[in-house]
């Protein structure tokens, strides 16, 4: 029988992929909600990816799912972190 950390581990690490997942999601996503007219490689000096840093080139679609990706992002270093900070405290 399992203990509970261990339930408790594989739970965490079962978060964790579905925040990695949402976190993949979102950043195509962003870069689909460009504004029209938007060339996805000569308006993002060759980086689709630069779109999420560049509010101006999004519709309003796509600065949502931008400040989702930024929150995903946030939680998924935080989920990260969380367990090597207590691990470094034992």
């Amino acid at each position: 029988m399992a203990s509970l950390s261990q339930v408790m581990g594989v739970l965490y690490f079962g978060i964790a992929i579905l925040v990695w997942c949402g976190i993949v999601y979102y950043m195509f996503r962003v870069v689909a909600l460009r504004k029209p007219g938007v060339s996805i490689w000569l308006d993002t000096f060759f980086n689709p990816f630069n779109l999420i840093l560049m509010s101006s080139k999004l519709t309003e679609a796509g600065i949502k799912a931008r400040r989702t990706l930024i929150i995903l992002v946030v939680v998924f270093i935080c989920m990260v972190l969380f367990p090597a900070l207590l691990e470094r405290t034992e």
